[in-house]
């Protein structure tokens, strides 16, 4: 029940955000679980020249979620290891690309101190919005994986609001040292779950479909065979599932141009 209720409270807490309506003109690149980390700078060095090749080509850039390995609140964004992407994040929005974050399981503290260094807007959980006439809601994706209850309990209290506002008040170098713990422990603890306790639940899936979407985009789940496009039946009618890869071992993205999704690996 806690699964459920989970979901349900996610989808209709996005409910309350206001569509994006951009222009279908504009290219719009999706990309989640890039896992930025001070101890692979050759993972950050890839993601900005990524970025750098976004600009004078597209209109907005979403992020849905796991950008950073972890990230413990607002005195974040003064730590040398990721003032680089925070520039480059910051260029690109100010040469007209409107960037969109959404929270990870790994990056739930970012916040408006993010927001006011890369001119990017944060949502904690999903944004919907209209291309093409379709309407597209996006996600990280641990919300749609309901099987794993112990994730879900363990995450509704350490996204509450007071065990938030808690971590944030702690000493910067502990915080560091909790989230990096949690992260190794949470490496172990995802190894050992079958693919059917990680992996994305159709019902679930389907439920965020019946709230008016024909296109849902979520990350988190890693495919093992990299990105995929899968087109599934609701109620009797088609709808377009698009699962983003990771940045670990590669790195890949979503693009949508001229009236269709494309994937692509890098």
């Amino acid at each position: 029940m806690l699964n459920n209720c989970y979901l349900w409270a996610s989808l209709a807490g996005h409910m309350g955000i206001s569509e994006n309506n951009l222009n279908d003109k504009d290219g719009i690149v999706f990309l989640a679980d890039v896992h930025l980390t001070g101890s692979r700078p050759d993972r950050e060095e890839r993601f900005i020249r990524f970025l750098e090749g976004l600009h004078g080509r597209i209109g907005a850039l979403y992020i849905l979620g796991d950008l950073f390995d972890f990230w413990v609140g607002p005195r974040h964004v003064r730590l040398p290891e990721h003032a680089r992407v925070l520039s480059e994040l910051r260029r690109l929005h100010s040469s007209g690309v409107e960037i969109v974050f959404l929270h990870g399981n790994r990056d739930f503290h970012v916040g408006a101190a993010f927001e006011r260094a890369t001119g990017a807007r944060v949502y904690p959980n999903g944004v919907s919005l209209t291309l093409g006439g379709k309407r597209a809601y996006l996600t990280h994706g641990d919300l749609l994986c309901t099987r794993d209850s112990r994730y879900h309990q363990f995450t509704a209290i350490i996204r509450s609001a007071p065990v938030k506002k808690l971590f944030q008040l702690l000493p910067y170098r502990l915080s560091c040292y909790l989230a990096g713990g949690y992260r190794s422990h949470s490496r172990r603890a995802t190894r050992r779950k079958p693919a059917r306790v990680r992996g994305l639940v159709m019902k679930s899936v389907a439920a965020a479909f019946r709230k008016g979407f024909e296109v849902l985009v979520c990350g988190h789940v890693h495919p093992p065979g990299g990105p995929y496009m899968r087109t599934i039946k609701v109620d009797g009618k088609p709808r377009t599932l698009y699962v983003l890869g990771e940045w670990e071992s590669g790195g890949s993205y979503l693009e949508y141009s001229g009236g269709r999704f494309e994937l692509h690996t890098l």
